[in-house]
């Protein structure tokens, strides 16, 4: 029987760390997006590897692990050992390889990653726009999980916040973008998300100064309409790089509780990365 999906691993040949830092992290997390729609359900980086999870057929599983490596080389100059395959055998093991690859951080005892830009976590909770079929897929194939669950890999779900100098940063983590500059529609979206979010809390010069755009612009954005779960996004970023940064903890260190709801609290929201296709993607300014 062809089993359920794949686990892939992918090492460099001289054992790299592959995401130092929030610009190759976010680039990792673009090329992530770029072949979701092949059956990508979670991956993160440790460090010098990368893990992802794929629900599809083992030629499909090749295909993703070809497109990523060829596109990580071009894009950042890595290059890769042979990339490891591992069957997915049942409904438990898809549930379990979540969790492991979601923890990865805590596995290895890293805290180079405080803000699991190199996670799918941000897609699955709503604060990254770029993948907008992950939750679906993910409530498709595993419809028991809770919302808490997958929440206690970040610690517990950040509140929206307002905070005006944290915006540029929130709005291309959101994005994951490297910085706002340029005219690319993940830039565009990201500077008018930023701004509908600042609205309430800042004048339109002050949000101006803080996106490094004009005041005009700002007023162009606002006359516009905004994508709800865009604004959402921008703001639980500002909400959760306003939190100090975690300390080192020990490999297998037991996990504190996190806060909020208990384990017991509904299913995986419906945030806005259920929608499926290209009109997802493009409200997102996602690029294939």
């Amino acid at each position: 029987m062809e089993p359920i999906g794949w686990q892939l691993i992918l090492r460099t040949v001289d054992d790299r760390v592959l995401a130092p830092n929030p610009p190759t992290r976010r680039c990792i997390a673009r090329v992530m997006a770029a072949y979701e729609g092949l059956g990508i359900y979670v991956f993160a980086v440790a460090d010098t590897h990368l893990h992802i999870g794929v629900l599809a057929s083992r030629s499909v599983a090749g295909r993703i692990a070809k497109r990523v490596v060829l596109s990580l080389h071009r894009l950042l100059g890595y290059d890769f050992e042979p990339v490891r395959l591992r069957p997915i055998h049942d409904q438990a093991h898809v549930r379990s390889l979540l969790h492991y690859i979601l923890r990865q951080s805590e596995h290895h005892g890293l805290s180079n990653d405080p803000f699991h830009e190199s996670s799918a976590i941000l897609d699955l909770l709503g604060l990254r726009v770029v993948m907008p079929a992950l939750a679906g897929r993910v409530r498709e194939h595993l419809p028991r999980l809770k919302a808490a669950e997958v929440e206690a890999h970040l610690g517990g779900m950040p509140p929206e916040r307002l905070d005006l100098s944290l915006l540029r940063e929130a709005a291309c983590a959101a994005f994951a973008l490297a910085d706002l500059a340029g005219k690319s529609p993940p830039a565009v979206s990201a500077r008018r998300a930023a701004a509908h979010a600042a609205k309430e809390c800042a004048t339109t010069a002050a949000v101006a100064t803080s996106l490094g755009i004009t005041a005009r612009a700002v007023q162009r954005f606002l006359t516009e309409p905004p994508v709800p779960e865009n604004v959402r996004a921008v703001r639980l970023q500002m909400g959760l790089w306003s939190r100090p940064s975690p300390s080192p903890r020990p490999a297998h260190a037991p996990s504190p509780r996190p806060p909020g709801r208990p384990a017991a609290a509904g299913p995986l929201p419906q945030t806005h990365l259920s929608p499926r296709g290209a009109a997802a993607r493009e409200r997102a300014g996602v690029e294939a």
